[in-house]
Order: structure tokens, then sequence, then C-alpha cells
């Protein structure tokens, strides 16, 4: 019988969380695979696939060496999800772009959840940095909030002085007063794209008003930003406007309380995706 190790962080929730591998791993259970579940890494089970199911920006250097010493991992490269390292869009305070900018956190909804994780644990990026005075104008961002501006000029000056911080091309998608969100789960080769319509500019589960999922293979440059940062399970945001794709976000963990109780047929079919990981050749370089 296959087996499968989810390594989850000491302090999650993964039980709980409402994470969309724990609704897909109930599915699998049920196709005759034997699951393994770890709150920290420092015991090796066997295993015939491996899922680093961590919510962290950057992963910590304890947890890629315990990696390494399986041929089957998904999302090994999927090390680094800050925006200086994942966005395409970002852009500097003498840059040419003339639309509207959104200003953002480098870490993840502002970097809270890492501080409260890590400790400072080393990562392949240096120590995590510990929480530190923000000035006033600044602040809110460090909430995991965003805001926009209607172009680079009008960014406050502490922003660009703000190290946590990074400003990136807003690209909207419209349809009437609603802005569009899209989103792209992804278990292995296996994809479910969702598209959401909200009132105000950054789209949230909480001010949605439409939600219906996509048919149709996801557009190629969603898929080859995915390919080039190793996403092989996950979710992508991004929008489409004038027929290009934008990506400006990844999720290693995604989450989906209320579309995860009402879509059991997406989680299933989702859950091909595992079944096919486990049976994947293995990494020969993985040592």
């Amino acid at each position: 019988m296959p087996s499968l190790l989810v390594v989850c962080h000491p302090n999650d929730r993964f039980m709980t969380g409402g994470y969309v591998l724990h609704a897909m791993l109930m599915v699998t259970k049920r196709r005759g695979v034997t699951l393994t579940i770890q709150r920290h890494w420092d015991e090796r089970p066997p295993a015939d696939l491996v899922i680093p199911h961590i919510d962290l920006t950057i992963w910590p250097e304890t947890l890629t060496s315990f990696l390494a010493h399986y041929p089957n991992v998904v999302n090994r490269r999927l090390v680094d999800l800050r925006k200086r390292h994942i966005s395409g869009h970002l852009v500097r305070a003498d840059d040419e772009w003339r639309g509207p900018v959104i200003v953002k956190t480098d870490l993840n909804y502002g970097g809270i959840i890492d501080r409260r994780h890590a400790k400072g644990e080393l990562t392949s990026a240096g120590k995590i940095a510990p929480p530190t005075r923000v000035i006033p104008e600044t602040r809110l961002f460090h909430l995991g909030r965003y805001r926009l501006f209607e172009s680079i000029a009008a960014v406050p000056g502490a922003v660009w002085r703000d190290p946590a911080l990074v400003v990136e091309r807003y690209h909207a998608e419209r349809k009437g007063d609603l802005y569009g969100l899209r989103q792209l789960f992804i278990v292995g080769e296996t994809y479910a794209m969702r598209q959401n319509w909200g009132p105000n500019p950054v789209v949230k589960g909480d001010t949605t008003v439409e939600r219906y999922w996509l048919d149709g293979p996801p557009p190629p440059d969603v898929l080859a930003v995915a390919r080039e940062q190793g996403v092989e399970f996950g979710k992508i945001d991004f929008t489409v406007v004038d027929g290009r794709a934008f990506v400006f976000d990844i999720a290693r963990t995604p989450t989906g309380n209320k579309w995860i109780k009402t879509n059991p047929d997406v989680i299933a079919r989702l859950a091909l995706g595992l079944k096919s990981m486990i049976e994947r050749p293995r990494d020969d370089r993985w040592r």
C-alpha cells in the first residue's frame, strides 16, 4: 500500500484550519493510501511521497535538510515565497510605470505568521527578522492590509524607506463595477480554477459577491510561473487583463472553509493529483 507523509509546523491548525490538503487527504485515505501526519521534522518515517505543509513565507533550513532525505517531495523547490522573489510586477520610486500601484509586505500576511512560528530559525535567506518598531506611516501595512495608490508618485516616502514593504503594479480585472480575482488550485498535473468578483479593488472572500468554477486549461502564463517557481501543490492568485495573465500571489497551504464543504466534487478531482504524484518516478538528484 503506498504511503504518504504530511509534515506540518508544530504551531499550525492543520486539522481545524480549513485547509484544502486536509480535505483532500480524507478522500485519499479511502483510496487505499497509508497516511502519516507529523507535526515536526525530527523523525524520518518511510514514505512514497512527502508533502511539506508549512505556513511560512520562507522554509527553515532544518526542513530543507529533512526533505533532502526523501526522493519524492512535493514543492521541493518552493522554499521562498517573498514578493521580491516571486513577483514580476514590482516597481521602484523612479520606475516609468504610470498606472495604479499596490503596497504589500514582502513576507506573507505582514510577516505575522512567520514571526509567530519561526522563532528566529535560520532560513535560506538568513534569520526571520524579529518584530521591530514600525513607524506610524507604515503600521497598517504590517498588519497584512493592502493599500492602493493611483500612481507611484502618490506612494508615501515612508513606504520606500521601509525594507519590509514592496510596491507592485496593480492590474485590475473588471466587470462593470466589480473587480476580479482568479485562483488556480494545483495538485501535480490536476487543476481547478475559480473566478471571484467583488466590489473592492482587493477581492477578499468576505466581500466576494460572485464566484464560480472555470472550465478549460489554465492560462499558459500562469503555468509558466508555476513551473518556474516549482509549484506542485498550492494556489496561485492572478488576474487576466486584455488577454494577459498577471500572477501576484502563491500559497503552499491554501484554505477554503466554505467552498470545501459545498464542492466535494472539486476536492475529489484534486485528490486524484495526489495519487499521480505518489506513483511518479523518483527524482534521481534528491541526494
